[in-house]
Formats: structure tokens, sequence, C-alpha cells
């Protein structure tokens, strides 16, 4: 074998390693922060019920890319994604004035999708996060009163394709959802109804 062969070689299983490393899932917490100030307008109490339905790999939120688009490993989070969705909704529902109990209302609902994109453009990347959530408001008598989809988006350009950018695309895509449920006149309606 001539000097050149094994250069190449060398430089191929140099290449090999290092994505073979790159590979890993990376777990990042996804942190959901209100960010528009609601004075409490409902009141009564509600059960509410998260559901998540995604279709399969329901602990990957995203996936790291390079700078050509390649698959750099999983992107998790290290919370269920159905526990951050009821936290966070948890949340609105209080700073609205309701009381969450096992009485009332029932609201079912459920992640069909939670999901983070990467692609590259130019020597930036373009972070594209969607969540869509499915609700079922139920009265205390088991009657259905609303069944409705909200989606949310995000988008922003980042630096990197990396786990902390993913996280914070998506908690934005949530965030996106939840306000377009609560600003529903139907869903307030339903709420109101039950």
């Amino acid at each position: 074998m001539g000097r050149a062969s094994r250069r190449r070689v060398f430089v191929v299983l140099m290449a090999a390693s290092l994505l073979a490393g790159c590979a890993r899932a990376d777990v990042v917490a996804v942190s959901y922060a209100p960010t528009d100030p609601v004075r409490a307008t409902g009141s009564g109490a509600v059960r509410l019920v998260v559901v998540d339905e995604r279709p399969a790999d329901r602990e990957r939120i995203s996936t790291k890319i390079n700078t050509l688009g390649m698959s750099m490993g999983a992107v998790q989070s290290e919370t269920e994604v159905r526990e951050v969705v009821h936290q966070a909704l948890r949340e609105e529902f209080e700073r609205r004035g309701y009381a969450l109990t096992s009485a009332g209302s029932t609201v079912t609902v459920t992640v069909e999708r939670f999901e983070n994109d990467y692609a590259p453009a130019g020597v930036d990347f373009a972070a594209s996060g969607t969540v869509v959530l499915a609700a079922a408001v139920t009265s205390p008598s088991g009657a259905p009163l609303l069944a409705r989809g909200y989606q949310g988006r995000s988008t922003a350009t980042v630096f990197r394709a990396d786990a902390a950018n993913a996280a914070q695309s998506v908690a934005a895509a949530l965030g996106d959802a939840i306000a377009r449920m609560f600003a529903d006149p139907a869903f307030r309606q339903a709420l109101a109804t039950g």
C-alpha cells in the first residue's frame, strides 16, 4: 500500500470516527414560559387530561444536523412531552382563574405533533418548531361541547442546529398553539358552558 493510499484510509477512518461520535442523542429540558400577561377571565373547575398520540419515537423532539444537512443524532426531551404540555396548560388555566380538579368540564388535549426541524440556511440554520394539539371539551355529564385542533409554529435563524435551540423552538411553538387555543371564542365558550 502506497503512501497516498494510507493517507486516504487514515482520512476516511478519522472522518468515520468523528461522525460516529456526533450521532449520539442529546437530552434537553423543554421549558415553557408564558409570554402574554393575562387577567383571570374564567372561573369554575376544569379536569385536564393530556394524551401523547404521536406515532413513533415519542422521546424525540428534533434531530441535530451539520452544515451539509446530514443527521447528527436525536434531540430528546428530558421530561415526557405529555408532561411538558400538561404543565404548560395547567399554568395557563390557573392564570385565567380556573381550578384544576377532578370535577367540572373535562378538557382532553391530545399531542399530535411536537417537533423541531432544522434546515441549512447559508452559514446558519432555520429552526422550525411545530406543535399540533387536538382539544376536546366535554361537560360534567359527558356531553361533547367542542373538538378542535390548534397548530402552533415558530421559526428562527440559529447559528447551531443543537438541542438547546430545538428546545426553544418547540417551546415557542407550544406557546403559539396554546395562545391560539385560548384565543378561540368557541373554546372559551365551551369552557363557560361546561
